[in-house]
């Protein structure tokens, strides 16, 4: 935060609650390395409702990023603030990776209010060679109800390799709601012969797209 502040880190569905104080332009971390967080929020449940939204809020505004890491990979990203989440989102990420054991890609929503109805038509490529986690196919739509603090997670099964991919899915709902994409390790691309990466991003809604955009080449 610019200001001087108070951050809570709560997971109602695992019965935490943290807070600390932070001075302006100083940084207030919640780790696994000091138990500030915990291995058990990890989402690894599959198109169920679960209880492991993690709620971050100050009594100044704040900037919160989130970061995975473990040797060898990692990634991070900003989490968008509520007041920006919207009612539409079209998931991007890779093709599933069976290596040396399965790494999937999908993605994950979180509701910020209770009775959030969310639709997610699932689209891509590999219809036919492979499905969810949970044994939906490209086509599919799934509809489920969402409360506050809750996410649903969808992912691919990952029993193919450069073949199914849930990128261009559209998330749709009555609510604003929060969408992360990821995948849990790959090859990039994957007929390379080193360099895996866990990849994740919380998306910008489609009414946050524009048409103009600036980027910087990176080395």
């Amino acid at each position: 935060s610019q200001y001087n502040t108070t951050v809570t880190l709560e997971v109602p569905g695992a019965g935490f609650l943290a807070t600390k104080k932070i001075k302006a332009y100083e940084v207030a971390t919640f780790t696994t390395k000091n138990a500030t967080a915990n291995f058990d929020w990890e989402v690894v449940s599959s198109q169920v409702p679960d209880n492991k939204g993690i709620h971050i809020f100050g009594d100044k505004p704040l900037s919160v990023y989130s970061f995975n890491g473990k040797d060898v990979t990692a990634d991070g990203y900003m989490a968008m603030p509520i007041n920006s989440w919207g009612t539409e989102y079209v998931h991007c990420a890779y093709y599933d990776f069976n290596e040396y054991r399965p790494l999937g890609a999908g993605f994950v929503v979180i509701a910020a209010y209770d009775s959030t109805k969310v639709s997610m038509q699932l689209k891509g490529k590999g219809k036919g060679y492979a499905k969810t986690q949970s044994g939906s196919s490209l086509g599919d739509t799934l509809e489920v109800m969402l409360h506050r603090g809750q996410v649903y997670n969808v992912v691919g099964d990952a029993t193919t390799i450069n073949t199914f991919d849930l990128t261009g899915s559209v998330i749709q709902s009555d609510k604003p709601i929060g969408v992360i994409s990821y995948h849990q390790r790959t090859l990039l691309p994957q007929n390379s012969l080193n360099g895996r990466d866990h990849l994740v991003e919380m998306l910008r809604p489609t009414s946050a797209w524009g048409k103009k955009h600036v980027t910087l080449e990176f080395i």
